[in-house]
């Protein structure tokens, strides 16, 4: 179990493997542990990065920080934090999608 903080909040994350950096992100109450058959799988030609959104799993329960913005933010500043080399691929299931593509349509450059 790893942990970060972003904004005073912890952020519960997974890593496995190396190569291009994909970071998963979770549907609506899930956790990181949603992707763990796909970072088993996908660890072999990627560096894999599974998180639990703010609200969910083991990561800080702040009801200010549920909506999405809030969240392409932390996923902004757990890149930044981690050093995760740009661009990074997004995979998104349900919140997770809708996440990935807002970060996406902000910062295209870096994904």
């Amino acid at each position: 179990m790893s942990i970060t903080t972003v904004d005073s909040q912890l952020i519960h994350y997974e890593v496995l493997g190396r190569g291009q950096p994909l970071i998963l992100i979770h549907g609506w109450l899930g956790s990181w542990r949603y992707w763990w058959p796909s970072m088993q799988a996908l660890s072999t030609h990627y560096r894999t990065f599974a998180f639990d959104l703010w609200g969910f799993g083991d990561s800080s329960k702040n009801s200010n920080a549920y909506t999405i913005d809030a969240y392409v933010e932390m996923v902004d500043q757990f890149i930044d934090k981690l050093g995760v080399a740009r661009p990074v691929i997004l995979v998104g299931h349900g919140l997770g999608g809708v996440v990935a593509l807002r970060y996406t349509v902000k910062k295209p450059e870096n994904v």
